[in-house]
């Protein structure tokens, strides 16, 4: 059978990638793996801690990699048995037909079933082994960036784009499973930062990947993404044990005020790369980060390190959140200097609402974010 015959058969891409060479199945060009292999190299020198946080976010995104086979793996067997199928049932054989459903299950239950569950037990070596140290130590700061950072390289260094974010979602899923049931019953604020830190990024992924995938089909995807994104935030908030406290003082109403203002007209200096779909989409907007930046990770962050620390450490993941997408806001501005002062502005912006949440209430970033967002949709 050749190549061309193969590829048939299989339908679609699938079985295709067994008649490539391996370069042209690799997330990165080889440019990018000499760097990633040179990067590699350096933090193995370092000390264990280090090297186990790198080893970690290695073997996670290997995970990721291998779901990229058995999606187009499992793609592709659909359309092989439904031909199959479709051909015996015109030709009135219907135990080919039975037998043809059968063998079709066993595959999906062995491949996608395998997959699961040595993802699952490979999560929890993991949590069991390495993750739980860091609980006891500041390379909880390191580790947090590390998965904000293995996603943004994951979903913009990749040739498959949607595969990968589904297969990224997937392995996200299995881990914060696995990391929740491993942490039930310590006492510890850090891994709750860990567990709201995975949470946020996942959300954030998730809903990207249905807007992306239902936006051709759903005029209004984007107002719904928002609504169950706020609603979602507001049950975190439960979940993690944190009080809503709205304290209305006019001071500090008034210097809400005045932050937002200035600060939506910094965004709209350097063009922020944001599009309001409809017009209550600013204040869906300001309430989900702020419950979840201002609200989630900075007091559970505050809980576990300084209120200084926890302002940078929030301000950054704030930021370094913004840019999941980064292909977009580099088409967006097509410039090196744009792009660092947004990020800039991002960390300023996410500085002053956390100094507004220390004031007492949730209540005080969220009006200053809402102010900000307003600013931009109206100008």
């Amino acid at each position: 059978m050749n190549q061309k015959a193969i590829i048939s058969s299989g339908g679609i891409i699938g079985v295709d990638f067994l008649t490539y060479k391996l370069s042209s199945v690799s997330f990165f060009n080889f440019e990018t793996l000499f760097v990633i292999l040179i990067l590699i190299f350096v933090f193995l020198l370092l000390i264990r801690k280090f090297r186990d946080i790198l080893i970690s976010s290695l073997f996670l995104g290997s995970l990721v990699f291998l779901g990229i086979f058995l999606w187009n793996y499992i793609y592709s067997i659909v359309n092989y048995y439904f031909n199959g199928i479709l051909f015996f049932i015109e030709s009135n054989d219907y135990i080919m037909v039975f037998l043809l459903i059968f063998l079709f299950l066993l595959d999906i239950l062995f491949y996608l079933g395998g997959f699961f569950i040595f993802t699952y037990f490979s999560c929890r070596y993991l949590a069991r082994n390495i993750l739980k140290d860091l609980l006891n130590n500041k390379l909880i700061i390191i580790y947090g960036f590390s998965v904000v950072l293995l996603a943004i390289g994951i979903i913009n260094l990749i040739n498959n784009s949607i595969i990968i974010l589904f297969s990224f979602l997937i392995v996200s899923l299995i881990f914060n499973f696995v990391f929740y049931r491993e942490l039930i019953g310590l006492k510890e604020y850090r891994d709750d930062f860990i567990l709201a830190i995975n949470a946020i990024i996942f959300l954030y992924l998730f809903f990207g990947f249905i807007g992306f995938l239902l936006e051709k089909y759903i005029p209004f995807i984007d107002q719904i993404i928002l609504i169950l994104l706020t609603i979602i935030s507001i049950y975190l908030v439960r979940f993690f044990k944190l009080e809503f406290n709205f304290i209305f003082n006019l001071k500090n109403i008034l210097l809400s005020l005045l932050f937002g203002f200035c600060l939506g007209y910094v965004f709209y200096i350097i063009k922020e790369p944001i599009n309001f779909s409809f017009i209550f989409a600013p204040i869906f907007i300001a309430i989900t980060e702020e419950n979840m930046f201002r609200l989630i990770l900075l007091k559970l962050s505050e809980k576990s390190f300084s209120f200084k620390k926890a302002q940078i450490l929030q301000s950054l993941l704030f930021a370094s959140i913004h840019f999941l997408f980064l292909k977009t806001i580099f088409s967006y501005y097509n410039d090196y200097l744009f792009v660092i002062l947004y990020f800039i502005a991002l960390f300023i912006f996410s500085l002053f609402m956390g100094y507004l949440a220390r004031k007492g209430s949730i209540f005080y970033p969220i009006l200053a974010h809402l102010i900000a967002n307003l600013f931009l949709y109206f100008i």
